[in-house]
């Protein structure tokens, strides 16, 4: 996974943040009729009780929390005045190195939820010079392509933005040591993060965000809303994370609720937010995925 290291949300001078992820598929266990009714009641009921409230179809406290938690600062360095980043246009990804038709597969899949999800912007490949620059090469070659990587992490990713906190450029490597199930984690976490989503959480076990090791291959319910957040037409880049927050805690949600009954994900107490920050013409960041 990608985190908010040398993802970090750098100000004055930007840093990179680094990501692993890899950690076991989560367990899934079978259910008769009758507890799963009990499980919806209870799903129903839990809404009230973690406090998650407002109009049907808004975004909950959880889902507020957590974006908070994902879209600003960093893991590593920093400043500590942490703003919102994200692209402004519709960036093309270009592809290098040797990656494997299931690669291709994944990165096609990965861009076309993104692009369901975002509304504002949408990913699209090229053949020449991308906006994005994906890497699939050997995990020993990666500072060849990116010299701020950071030793140990199997996914890097490392952002540019301007003086208006839009990210202009991202490069991010892909370790083709790893197996296919393992890249398709890689390419799904560093390319979401490349979106301006650079820190990493120990909330929940089944985000594309979380810290420990992790090999989720999907994103969580949690996460859709997150990338939504990020592109609603009413959130810009620079804001702060209070004004961010007093504005999306006032929109419905575009699809609909994104947490399904019995799919209710409990709400956390905030904890710190990472530091971030700019104030060079152009700013640099990174985020990681360690093994």
């Amino acid at each position: 996974m990608a985190s908010a290291g040398p993802h970090t949300r750098p100000g004055r001078e930007c840093i990179p943040t680094i990501k692993s992820s890899h950690a076991p598929a989560p367990i899934v266990t079978r259910l008769s009729q009758l507890p799963i009714l009990a499980l919806a009641f209870i799903s129903l009921a839990a809404c009230d009780s973690d406090g998650i409230t407002g109009p049907r179809g808004s975004y909950t406290d959880a889902e507020l929390d957590y974006f908070e938690e994902i879209a600003f600062g960093a893991e590593y360095g920093g400043s500590p005045n942490a703003v919102l980043h994200r692209w402004t246009t519709n960036p093309s990804i270009h592809v290098n190195g040797t990656p494997s038709a299931s690669d291709h597969a994944t990165l096609t899949q990965v861009m076309g939820e993104i692009n369901a999800l975002t509304g504002g912007i949408r990913l699209q490949t090229t053949t020449g010079a991308g906006d994005i620059e994906i890497y699939f090469v050997p995990q020993a070659d990666f500072p060849r392509y990116e010299p701020s990587y950071v030793p140990g992490n199997v996914g890097f990713v490392w952002l540019t933005w301007n003086q208006t906190q839009r990210i202009t450029q991202a490069r991010i490597l892909v370790s083709s040591n790893l197996s296919q199930s393992n890249r398709d984690h890689v390419i799904r976490e560093e390319l979401t993060q490349a979106l301006g989503l650079l820190r990493d959480s120990d909330l929940y076990p089944s985000s594309i965000f979380y810290g420990p090791p992790s090999s989720a291959t999907t994103y969580a319910p949690i996460d859709r809303a997150v990338i939504e957040m990020l592109h609603r037409p009413e959130i810009a880049p620079g804001m702060s994370p209070n004004r961010a927050r007093n504005i999306l805690a006032t929109l419905q949600r575009r699809g609909g609720p994104l947490l399904a009954t019995g799919q209710v994900e409990p709400s956390f107490s905030r904890g710190e937010v990472g530091s971030a920050g700019s104030g060079n013409p152009e700013c640099r960041a990174g985020s990681p995925t360690r093994c």
